[in-house]
């Protein structure tokens, strides 16, 4: 508005005199001409253009980032459908392949094979039929009873396996079940004989609504879809409001050509299917022929953009109405000013009745002054007003009584005359033009003494004192004697820091270091000034960021934690710690103290010796029961393989073949058992240590072979050892095995031998995946395994082995593989 007036009355004030004579006293007589109305109507087109191109800018950016938003969350909703469709997948696999191989080992008559079955039929949220089908295309084998004998040769899934050996799961379009009454989705395997000619195929039938479920797991909103469909084009199950449907073909779709040319996209447009305008994420996936989507409605993509949009539009709108009102005001008014002028007997008369209200509020000034005198009188802090001259104008009781001499003294008189150190009146000085020349307010500190057992500590606050333009006019000085607090500061952070648990301030306001003491920075490795000032989130020494959220809450219920347990990283190590914390006041600042007492070697020596009275309890329990039970499975095996040889039982030479590689597998364990013993009786002689491996080597390659892996060995030259050789490739056999099961096909196990100052080393060295963190832990604890028919013995076994030679192992893991190094103490073999 004034800027409006002022580019108006530089135009017109030249002309203003001459218009008013030629116009007399009409009403328009202040309206200029208009030629000189032409900057004012420029700037209002320029206000408005540019509003305008503001809201079309801001329209867009805010399209823009709502297409990009609902695009990745579409694309993360497709991921995770992905994950729920193969984990479908995966499930049915397993269990045609169960079926698979028991049918191809045992044939029909293997009661495993109906008990595969049962299993698959006790599912029936996800399977509506489990068939196997013989060579001739007869079903052989239905948990549905009808089913049995039924001929589905003309079945796609039958035509594909018969033709061709793929050696993968075949995922059909669905079909409709002949005797079940509905559409199903056929997952299938081929079966082969022993000849490798084709000998059936095993089929499940997965319900279409199965895969639909898990839009009903998410809230899409309205008129949104997801979508599973084949490689081929062909729907295998889709889901839309609730609706389920299938078998369309998509091939003539934008998403299907998207599809065909990059495994991931997103797509906004209208459905081909049901015409829907939707932003829809697909994901091909790469091991199965199935392609997921899910698509959400553009009303929903776009969220309330389109209020957004409107509000956008409403508001420069009502902008461009109000600039032009503001003119039309402007024009009116300059039309209007003789009027006013006719209405100056009135505002007087207002003027008056404001005087009047002036001296009312005078006095009611003049009381408030009196308040504040009384309550600078009574301060218990120093007041002192100081001038432009650094002249003091006035001083409180408190200033005089402090100082012991009498205000007349020092009032009028500038500081430097006051009898102040230099120093002192110096920084004084300082202060009080710092603040005339910024306006702003100084806290300082101050100290005076000649030494330290009269020094003394001054908080200074020097406030402005403003005019009525705003100009800083005079300065006060508040000051408040802090020696007591600050001298029970510094012993508080002498004892802080010679304190040997790990201690630190941490500022409530911002979370960042205040203090941290000695034994902190020895603990991590830092120094004060890496330290002090970051944020707790940047030097992060907690294992779980949400333990830290928990403390803070505990500590805002109840001001204080005592001996709450933690876990915490020193130099990348996990340690465990009792936190005991409680909120303090530092410099008038509210912060947390934390001390934490480390007792991670009192957790680890609980842990060790819980572990050891659980091997040495195992052993006991296997040295007491051991050969008691073995003298009747001997007897037992004995007889089973009599039985194997009469030709009366032939017919039974399968199941005998079975029942014996059971009990030897039974066998082995107590033999596992027994080699926990912790008195067990070994025969140390002297060995090479390469020999061994060499014996042990044609039964792991052999191994490893039938695997598809490979076995290298590493051996320095002759390395004797004082070793029960039994015991040492019954180790071997073990570590080499868990090697050989954490990798998959064409993987390599290194054995290698090497000698080490007083040492002699054997090291075990697999490419799997490595170990999780927990698996580490608990490595040695019997009966954890991470395998599905393990026994969880074998790592506790060669844990005794090696204790019983006197010897440790040693573990080093990583996402490249695991090394197993078994150590024998040279000094110790040689003594």
């Amino acid at each position: 508005m004034e800027i409006l007036r002022g580019i108006f009355r530089k135009n017109i004030a030249a002309d203003l005199s001459a218009e008013q004579q030629s116009t007399g006293n009409s009403r328009f007589a202040l309206v200029p001409p208009i030629s000189h109305w032409w900057p004012i109507v420029l700037l209002v087109v320029c206000l408005i253009s540019g509003l305008w191109f503001f809201v079309w800018y801001q329209i867009n950016n805010e399209y823009t980032r709502s297409i990009e938003k609902a695009s990745r969350d579409t694309m993360n909703l497709t991921k995770a459908f992905e994950e729920y469709v193969r984990r479908i997948v995966v499930e049915a696999d397993k269990d045609l392949l169960s079926i698979k191989k028991t049918y191809e080992r045992y044939g029909i008559a293997s009661p495993l094979l109906a008990e595969y079955v049962a299993d698959a039929a006790t599912d029936p949220v996800r399977y509506q039929q489990v068939a196997v089908i013989n060579e001739h295309g007869i079903a052989v084998i239905s948990f549905i009873e009808k089913g049995i004998g039924s001929n589905v040769a003309d079945r796609e899934y039958y035509q594909v396996h018969k033709d061709l050996d793929t050696q993968e799961i075949y995922i059909g379009k669905p079909m409709f079940g002949r005797n079940l009454g509905g559409y199903t989705i056929p997952v299938s395997r081929r079966i082969n004989k022993p000849d490798g000619s084709f000998g059936g195929v095993v089929v499940l039938g997965l319900r279409i609504k199965y895969f639909g479920d898990y839009y009903n797991m998410i809230d899409l909103g309205s008129d949104s879809t997801i979508s599973l469909i084949g490689k081929d084009g062909i729907v295998r199950a889709r889901q839309s409001n609730g609706e389920v449907s299938f078998n369309q073909d998509i091939r003539e779709s934008n998403l299907w050509k998207y599809a065909v040319s990059s495994p991931y996209g997103t797509i906004l447009g209208n459905n081909y299917l049901d015409k829907s305008a939707r932003l829809a994420s697909y994901r091909v996936m790469q091991d199965y022929p199935l392609i997921v989507t899910v698509g959400v409605s553009t009303q929903m993509a776009l969220g309330n953009f389109s209020e957004r949009k409107q509000g956008y539009i409403l508001g420069a709108l009502l902008t461009s109405l109000f600039i032009l009102v503001i003119f039309g005001l402007l024009v009116d008014r300059v039309a209007k000013q003789r009027a006013m002028n006719q209405n100056l007997e009135d505002k007087v008369h207002e003027l008056q009745m404001a005087g009047i209200k002036l001296n009312e509020q005078g006095k009611a000034i003049k009381r408030r002054m009196s308040d504040y005198q009384t309550l600078i009188e009574n301060c218990p802090d120093s007041i002192t007003r100081f001038n432009r001259n650094c002249e003091s104008l006035y001083m409180n009781p408190e200033s005089e009584r402090r100082i012991e001499r009498p205000m007349a003294f020092f009032v009028g008189k500038n500081i430097r005359d006051w009898g102040l150190p230099q120093n002192v009146w110096q920084e004084w000085e300082s202060s009080i033009n710092y603040v005339y020349n910024t306006g702003k307010k100084l806290d300082m500190e101050m100290e005076y003494g000649e030494d330290k057992t009269n020094t003394k500590y001054v908080r200074i606050i020097w406030v402005p004192e403003l005019d009525e333009k705003g100009q800083v006019k005079t300065v006060l000085g508040i000051s408040r004697d802090n020696t007591e607090q600050k001298q029970a500061q510094e012993r508080f952070m002498q004892a802080f820091n010679i304190n040997p648990h790990l201690m630190m301030i941490i500022s409530l306001q911002d979370d960042t270091y205040i203090d941290i003491n000695n034994s902190f920075l020895k603990a991590f490795g830092l120094t004060r000034e890496e330290v002090v000032g970051q944020s707790v989130d940047l030097i992060n020494i907690w294992d779980d960021p949400s333990e830290r959220k928990t403390v803070e809450k505990e500590l805002l219920n109840h001001g204080s934690i005592s001996n709450y347990e933690i876990k915490y990283r020193d130099n990348n190590i996990m340690r465990s710690g009792l936190l005991s914390s409680e909120v303090i006041m530092l410099n008038n600042r509210p912060c947390n103290l934390h001390i934490i007492t480390d007792i991670t070697d009192k957790k680890q020596l609980e842990s060790e010796l819980a572990r050891f009275d659980r091997l040495n309890l195992i052993g006991e329990m296997a040295a007491s029961i051991g050969h008691e039970v073995r003298n009747p499975m001997t007897t037992v095996r004995g007889y089973l393989q009599w039985f194997n040889q009469k030709d009366a039982f032939v017919e039974y030479r399968e199941s005998f073949a079975i029942m014996i590689d059971e009990l030897d597998r039974a066998n082995s364990i107590i033999t596992d058992f027994l080699s926990l013993a912790k008195d067990k009786k070994v025969d140390l002689v002297l060995t090479d240590l390469n020999k061994i491996i060499l014996n042990v080597f044609p039964l792991l390659q052999a191994d490893a072979f039938r695997r598809g892996n490979n076995i290298e060995l590493e051996l320095q030259d002759t390395l004797e050892i004082f070793a029960d050789e039994k015991e040492m490739r019954q180790c071997i056999l073990n570590l080499v095995g868990n090697g050989l099961d954490s990798m998959s096909d064409g993987g390599q196990v290194t054995i290698s031998t090497a000698r080490i100052g007083n040492q002699v080393v054997m090291t075990v060295r697999d490419q799997g995946q490595g170990m999780t963190p927990e698996v580490k832990a608990n490595l040695w604890t019997p009966f954890f395994t991470t395998k599905e028919h393990g026994t969880g013995l074998g790592l506790p076994v060669c844990f005794q082995i090696a204790q019983r030679h006197d010897a440790t192992i040693e573990v080093e893991t990583g996402p490249d593989g695991t090394e197993f190094h078994f150590i024998f103490n040279q000094k110790k073999m040689d003594s």
